[in-house]
């Protein structure tokens, strides 16, 4: 400020709030990006004050938009994205199923990400339960509450890998899951946009935010918080395998809308 090389800053976290309170003192102008809206009581506190003293506010969503509105600040929807150029040199299926250790015959949803209620994977493991004949592939850090609990046989817990791997992982699946409930820890994942790109048939809940991307010509969307629609959703892809290719291609299409260098 003082040697005036500083035309603002942008913030990522409500937890700069210090930052941004000798920000407003100095007059530098500070813009404010947020993922989801705040939820814990000292989350809201922070999340209100950046907010009330931010030039302009960046979210996620327009199912976020309607809740910064409040804050009568201009407002930036700006989808998360993917870089594309992870997925340019994808492997088959066979070779990727054959890296894995399954049978090219096996039927194999995959959903990567944090293995949490907070993500819905009770409804995954509820759906599991239901086709018992279909592996179930959860990949990344399991929660407590999977980790000492055990799921149904046809749930295999993967554990944490290289995103550099995940590509692969996401190439060997016959259908990607993206079970989020209707929590404000759910919306529009980055997950969502490295699907899209893998050119994978997706099966989603039907939540505000994750329909701002995803449609009935890119996914099937699921009613969200019912493993038995879950179990539905996977259901169609594998017995139209044609159609569900023909959703996948478009989603791969969309997604290009979607990049880190667009955003």
């Amino acid at each position: 400020k003082i040697t005036k090389q500083v035309d603002f800053i942008y913030f990522r976290t409500s937890y700069f709030l210090p930052v941004a309170f000798l920000a407003k003192i100095l007059s530098v102008p500070y813009f404010y990006e947020t993922h989801r809206r705040p939820v814990s009581l000292s989350e809201r506190g922070r999340d209100h004050l950046m907010s009330k003293f931010a030039t302009g506010i960046i979210v996620i969503s327009n199912y976020m938009k309607e809740y910064y509105l409040r804050y009568k600040k201009e407002i930036l929807v700006s989808h998360d994205a993917v870089s594309l150029k992870r997925f340019t040199s994808l492997t088959t299926k066979e070779e990727a199923r054959k890296k894995l250790g399954f049978e090219l015959s096996q039927d194999i949803c995959v959903y990567a990400g944090t293995v949490s209620k907070l993500k819905g994977i009770d409804y995954v493991v509820a759906a599991a339960r239901v086709l018992p004949e279909i592996t179930f592939l959860l990949v990344g850090v399991a929660a407590p509450e999977f980790t000492n609990t055990t799921p149904p046989k046809n749930v295999k817990l993967f554990g944490r890998v290289d995103q550099r791997n995940l590509p692969d992982i996401l190439q060997a699946a016959d259908v990607l899951l993206l079970p989020h409930p209707k929590s404000e820890y759910s919306q529009s994942p980055m997950k969502l946009f490295e699907y899209m790109a893998s050119g994978v048939p997706i099966v989603a809940s039907r939540l505000p935010s994750i329909s701002e991307v995803l449609n009935d010509q890119n996914a099937i969307l699921v009613e969200p918080e019912d493993g038995g629609a879950l179990a539905q959703g996977i259901t169609k892809v594998l017995h139209d395998r044609h159609h569900a290719q023909s959703l996948a291609q478009k989603a791969s299409a969309d997604v290009k809308n979607y990049t880190w260098e667009k955003r």
